[in-house]
């Protein structure tokens, strides 16, 4: 029996070789031969030229996250070596056996699909150190897992699917299945790259979206426990930690420099000719479909009501769902998710709809999907949009309907409302001020922001007119919403952009929306929420 272990350490990972090659000879499958194939930019290796076991096979080192990201492909350039191997094995850099591993142990059989992988999924309630390992994906809960929830991503793992988590600091199997979950784990990640996507948790989410539909044999802590968790004493396999090998300080600094390394040359890397991207494909489009709605109107026009949230706030979702529904109010219930947007939008905002990026793409999604329900509204009918950590309170429903009405006969179709304390020229960058013109507007720059957060509108021609110009920003000039520096200077003051609401609220200001100062405030503490029960409530509640 021929066993093929896997194994990458390039840059300062190489240290840790040695005593995972020795740990290995010890007590890893005793009685088979063991071939190492050590993927590395070390110049030398513990043992080479005396054991003819070991077959490095030299790679460059790849700033972070990309030894990960691309660790099935550097895998496949090189499965011609492993032709002769019954079975391969991959194990992280800083493993360390410390106990008799026979094979029988981990062999999978044919009903196990013939792969192996490590969970740490029954632990949870028995182990007390487990929220000190961030990938830890504990628990009986299966959408707490660190799934990779943006349907963008080929990891994509929806909501109420999987049942078990898996770990890829070990994972293998015989050779031919398990060369084709590399091969299939290396095209899904070579379809995210031209995309300019990075998996949630790099090859650990392919490994995770391969096995979603899989049984195989899964191994438990006993395989794979960090070294700093005390339980449980009889542990085979540890992972060693890396701040008592490597130096805390310098782990530290390294993970500082692999931040900043990789959101800085990561899209210069892959950046390619617009006629090179292949069509955008990510999401997987669900058209529009009403959720809710049980008010019976007596009257010619509805009431809509519309809020927004990337999969991955599914709880949000259903709690403002309920509340809308319990403020009886609504014709029809809207809840939208990446799912439910256009597909010209998706192929134009592609590269900005990403969970890491502020506000899911820095809320361009919102005067989308305002459009998108506008459509099926009728001439008089009234929207209210809320963005989703917003709470809804059905006990003030009578003023919820006062504000319908004054909706209903604003002058610009919307009614929204402004803020006290916040002056504008604290939270707008001088370039938008410039691009509306309004930087001498004392009236404009001195007064409080409109909020964002939500307001109501009728449909009308000046309102449909004043959504269109506030997604036209969107299309024309991203410099304007982003975070990126203003080439113009900011007013006296300036503390921080507020990206989309900036935008509306200089248009609210300049096409003299009417504006409300009360109903709905932003309040932090909860005495207040019982002090001021306002109809809308913006908690930024995120549960």
């Amino acid at each position: 029996m021929t066993i093929g272990i896997l194994y990458i350490c390039t840059g300062q990972y190489a240290v840790f070789w040695q005593d995972f090659y020795l740990s290995a000879k010890q007590y890893l499958f005793p009685g088979t031969t063991k071939k190492f194939f050590v993927f590395t930019d070390a110049e030398t290796l513990y043992g080479e030229g005396t054991d003819a076991n070991i077959i490095k096979i030299n790679i460059e080192h790849r700033e972070w996250p990309f030894n990960a990201v691309l660790r099935y492909e550097i895998f496949d350039n090189s499965r011609d070596l492993f032709a002769d191997c019954d079975y391969l094995f991959f194990y992280n850099s800083n493993v360390l056996f410390t106990n008799t591993i026979a094979l029988a142990e981990i062999l999978p059989t044919e009903k196990e699909a013939r792969l192996v992988a490590l969970s740490w999924k029954d632990v949870a309630g028995t182990n007390p150190d487990k929220d000190k390992l961030n990938n830890a994906a504990l628990g009986n809960d299966a959408d707490k897992y660190r799934y990779d929830r943006h349907p963008a991503s080929q990891a994509y793992v929806p909501y109420g699917q999987g049942t078990t988590y898996y770990q890829s600091g070990f994972n293998g199997g015989r050779m031919e299945e398990f060369v084709e979950a590399i091969q299939t784990c290396k095209k899904w990640t070579a379809l995210d790259l031209q995309s300019n996507i990075i998996a949630l948790v790099h090859d650990e989410s392919y490994w995770n979206k391969y096995l979603l539909d899989k049984q195989v044999k899964t191994l438990d802590l006993v395989y794979g426990k960090p070294e700093e968790w005390a339980w449980p004493a009889n542990a085979k396999v540890i992972f060693r930690d890396k701040n008592k090998v490597l130096g805390k300080k310098n782990m530290h600094r390294f993970k500082r420099e692999k931040r900043i390394s990789f959101w800085t040359k990561f899209l210069r890397t892959f950046e390619k000719p617009k006629e090179e991207l292949p069509p955008p494909l990510p999401y997987q489009y669900l058209p529009m479909e009403k959720i809710g709605g049980t008010h019976e109107s007596n009257e010619n026009h509805q009431v809509f009501f519309v809020s927004f949230a990337d999969t991955r706030m599914r709880k949000s979702a259903a709690r403002l769902t309920q509340q809308a529904i319990a403020m009886n109010v609504f014709d029809e219930i809207y809840i939208l998710d990446e799912r439910n947007l256009s597909v010209d939008f998706l192929s134009k905002f592609k590269d900005k709809l990403r969970g890491n990026v502020r506000g899911f793409g820095y809320w361009a999604w919102k005067p989308q999907i305002i459009l998108q329900v506008m459509e099926r509204m009728a001439e008089g009918d009234v929207l209210l949009f809320t963005d989703m950590g917003c709470h809804l309170n059905p006990e003030r429903r009578n003023k919820m309907l006062e504000l319908i009405e004054k909706t209903k006969t604003a002058s610009s179709g919307i009614l929204a409302f402004q803020m006290r304390r916040n002056t504008e020229k604290w939270w707008t960058k001088g370039d938008l001020l410039d691009y509306f013109g309004v930087r001498k507007r004392t009236d404009i720059t001195e007064s409080g922001q409109v909020a964002g957060t939500f307001f109501l509108l009728r449909k009308c021609q000046a309102a449909e007119k004043m959504i269109r110009e506030w997604m036209a920003v969107f299309e024309n000039n991203f410099e304007l919403i982003d975070d990126s520096l203003s080439l113009s200077p900011n007013l006296d003051g300036f503390r921080e952009h507020r990206h989309d609401q900036s935008i509306f609220s200089l248009l609210c200001k300049v096409n003299q929306v009417t504006l409300e100062l009360n109903h709905c405030r932003t309040l932090k503490s909860e005495w207040k929420w019982k002090k001021y029960p306002f109809p809308i409530q913006a908690r930024r509640d995120k549960k």
